[in-house]
């Protein structure tokens, strides 16, 4: 699982994309995976004092909602691990943020169709968890046409500042989504990242049919 990742590219590194659609696609992966992950951590810090009690208070809320990869994160099974917000991607900070850090519901209440409207934290969140689903349809392939790639890019900046609102940081995330526009990606950093997505995938995935062979015994 991902650590915190301060640089997302570097100008130095000499990385050269003979497809831009690849391009493209590695450099969404990032600004998903680090910065949005980055910042969604820093607003889970924000409002929980106490991780370890806030999860063990919602423990069975946690644990029914939950894969088990993620269970394994949040209550490891040795008491010498500690449990750390660096060791959850995307999908498990979501779950938290939206169970258990008091943030309000959007006004469409949580689901895929928020108001554009509506620049409540909960629905910038949403949005960004929605978005998932645009690398999961590429992870594969591997490559985003430039439009799309544009579109994506300009719509994750909107909601990444709004959300930085919360923690008084939007020069400071403005200025990393900037950079890793135009930086020359790291090819380490990014290998990283696209294993992360294709494991997100694989889990949802996972999840998915595991609850249709529920649905199917229930019948």
């Amino acid at each position: 699982m991902p650590k915190d990742m301060k640089n997302t590219g570097s100008s130095s590194t000499s990385n050269e994309y003979k497809n831009e659609a690849t391009e493209n696609f590695h450099r969404l992966c990032q600004l998903f995976v680090t910065i949005c992950g980055e910042l969604l951590r820093e607003v889970i810090r924000l409002r929980i004092n106490d991780l370890r009690l806030k999860l063990d208070e919602y423990e069975k809320v946690l644990k029914h909602i939950c894969n088990a990869s993620q269970r394994k994160i949040l209550y490891p099974n040795s008491e010498d691990k500690q449990t750390d917000l660096k060791d959850m991607d995307v999908s498990l900070l979501y779950i938290l943020l939206r169970n258990i850090c008091g943030i309000p519901a959007p006004k469409n209440g949580w689901g895929d169709k928020q108001e554009k409207s509506d620049l409540s934290i909960g629905a910038c969140i949403d949005r960004i968890r929605v978005k998932r689903s645009v690398l999961f349809a590429h992870a594969y392939i591997g490559t985003i046409d430039t439009d799309s790639f544009e579109h994506n890019w300009d719509y994750l900046k909107k909601n990444i500042v709004e959300i930085a609102t919360e923690c008084n940081s939007v020069e400071t995330y403005e200025e990393k989504v900037d950079e890793l526009y135009d930086c020359t990606l790291n090819s380490s950093e990014t290998k990283t990242c696209l294993e992360i997505i294709i494991k997100m995938e694989e889990e949802m995935k996972m999840d998915l049919e595991i609850k249709k062979e529920i649905r199917h015994r229930l019948l």
